[in-house]
């Protein structure tokens, strides 16, 4: 959030001193030419204010894509344009007015063409600045000798507008933290007032239902029901479970209550047989020892 807050601030810093150094050149560049105009003749003007009109306009592009050098190239020619024309009307009245000329003879007399050249000159240089493929030549030549001076002074814009960016921000968190956190104090005592006014003067019909929670709980799978235990269960002694199973003691199969194979009973130990089982022996098979 600060970092964001950081760069706001640069950004806005950065725009305000383009303006000043656009609108300040354009405003330099009118009186000079006008002054230049009324001293020399057209050769003196191709000699004097178009070089100056040139360089001047690399310079101001230069600093000024050190102040915004992410923005694209075209977007900063632009911006820079607008901000060298808001400041060139302002200053071509004043030297008019300063040397006390009329607009209309004063254009006639040094003739249109040399204003025309002295605006594409001036253009030109803001577009060379802008784009400086040109100047690596020049650059890499002196750049044994030039380079760390230029790199320092190049450094200044970029720092200046850093420093400037931390010390607003900082006077203006300084100045703002107690209104915020006296805002904040007043914000929550007015929602802890309006809640208990609503808790206890509202009726009950009237009062904002809570609302419901938007998540589903997790529901449990139900388990089956034990069985209830007995008495006899609760007994710590062991416990013996009997499950009867007859079985045939001839063949020994399973004896079931409607055996499709018939069931005979013992008439003295009341032991259960197959009915054909019972048909070939002819008497059961259970030794009985009261016989």
């Amino acid at each position: 959030m600060q970092d964001q807050q950081r760069t706001n601030w640069a950004f806005r810093i950065a725009i305000l001193l383009g303006l000043v150094l656009g609108a300040g050149w354009g405003f330099l560049l009118g009186v000079m030419l006008v002054r230049l105009n009324t001293l020399f003749l057209f050769a003196g003007m191709l000699l004097t204010a178009l070089p100056i009109a040139f360089f001047g306009g690399v310079l101001v592009a230069v600093a000024f894509h050190r102040l915004i050098p992410n923005w694209h190239k075209i977007a900063r020619l632009i911006v820079i344009l607008i901000f060298v024309a808001l400041g060139m009307p302002f200053g071509l009245a004043y030297g008019v007015m300063e040397q006390q000329l009329d607009p209309a003879q004063f254009v006639n007399t040094t003739g249109a063409l040399i204003w025309d050249l002295e605006w594409l000159f001036a253009i030109l240089g803001l577009m060379a600045g802008t784009w400086t493929g040109w100047m690596r030549p020049f650059a890499e030549r002196g750049q044994a000798t030039v380079a760390p001076p230029v790199r320092f002074i190049a450094s200044i814009p970029g720092r200046l507008v850093e420093a400037l960016a931390t010390f607003f921000e900082t006077v203006g968190r300084g100045f703002l933290w107690l209104p915020m956190q006296l805002l904040r104090l007043v914000g929550g005592a007015y929602r802890n007032i309006r809640e208990r006014w609503t808790r206890w003067w509202m009726p009950t019909r009237t009062r904002p239902r809570r609302q419901r929670q938007t998540t589903h709980k997790r529901k449990r799978p139900r388990l089956p029901k034990l069985p209830t235990r007995q008495r006899a269960d609760h007994d710590d002694g062991p416990r013996i479970m009997r499950v009867v199973e007859d079985r045939c003691p001839y063949c020994l199969d399973i004896v079931k209550r409607n055996d499709p194979r018939g069931v005979q009973v013992c008439e003295v130990c009341h032991t259960p047989h197959h009915a054909d089982c019972w048909a070939i022996t002819g008497k059961c098979q259970v030794p009985h020892l009261n016989t």
